[in-house]
């Protein structure tokens, strides 16, 4: 049995390889934090909150409880934001730390952070695609997901991203955020503009309007079946196909699409 010894040999050095390359994978810890510009600190937002709801606690009789030391707000941060607790090393170097500011700069350095982006991505992803597996082959849900964390990372503008969304052409893997409108692709090679003027209302309003789908809503006054047929409506000449998403400008009839805002419930003469 000695060729089994020296087999085993060979076979331990891979196993070290391996894991050696997977300790050197994992992100090193958080261990310095940045100084924050003049210009991009919110103490003075951070302070008239803190009066509002000083006011507001004394209108309602309550006695706030004390204030939280700062490793327990950092312990805390560091789920909200990795939904994780700190590494050991990042409390050490945490406190370490004794500006007065130490908070605010952390805070600023989990933002940048890698796993910030990924963490909220795929967060974001479910609140915009749901949790079903979409079409084969043309949803790309790891695609939308790192889009969604670069997005993040870049601090780019909630309102060019949601453009980007809900306007996007092309290939879903070359534009990742087509995918937001890939997943509901039916088999004609049409869209669902149903489900995405349902999805996109709860998305970006954070409003539920899909029972006005087939009637005005019956406890919000505001929604009438006219607003879903609206956002129903922007989607409509859009198709999917192995292609990508192609936006056409012109209708069945060769017309050019014209689309206007109207008044909830009101009707179109020209039928567009």
């Amino acid at each position: 049995m000695r060729w089994v010894s020296w087999l085993s040999i060979p076979v331990l050095l891979l196993l070290l390889v391996a894991v050696v390359q997977t300790a050197g994978s994992v992100e090193a810890p958080l261990t310095a934090a940045p100084e924050i510009p003049a210009q991009q600190r919110l103490d003075a937002a951070v302070q008239r909150l803190n009066q509002r709801f000083q006011q507001r606690w004394q209108q309602a009789g309550l006695q706030p409880v004390a204030q939280a030391d700062d490793l327990t707000v950092f312990r805390r941060v560091s789920l909200a934001l990795f939904g994780c607790v700190p590494a050991l090393a990042e409390i050490r170097a945490f406190e370490r730390d004794q500006q007065p500011d130490r908070l605010d700069r952390w805070i600023v350095r989990m933002l940048r952070d890698d796993r910030f982006g990924r963490y909220f991505a795929d967060r974001l992803a479910r609140s915009l695609t749901g949790v079903e597996q979409g079409p084969l082959f043309i949803f790309r849900r790891d695609r939308l997901r790192d889009w969604l964390a670069q997005q993040l990372l870049a601090d780019a503008a909630w309102g060019q991203m949601t453009r980007d969304l809900i306007a996007a052409e092309g290939l879903w893997t070359d534009q990742p955020a087509a995918n937001f409108l890939t997943i509901a692709r039916m088999e004609n090679e049409e869209l669902d503009e149903t489900k995405l003027a349902g999805r996109t209302v709860r998305a970006f309003l954070g409003q539920r309007i899909d029972c006005a789908q087939c009637h005005d809503h019956p406890f919000d006054p505001f929604w009438k079946q006219g607003h879903f047929e609206g956002f129903a409506a922007w989607y409509c000449q859009a198709t999917v196909s192995l292609a990508g998403v192609t936006d056409f400008d012109r209708d069945k009839s060769q017309q050019p699409v014209v689309y206007r805002i109207m008044d909830g419930g009101a009707e179109d003469k020209t039928g567009r």
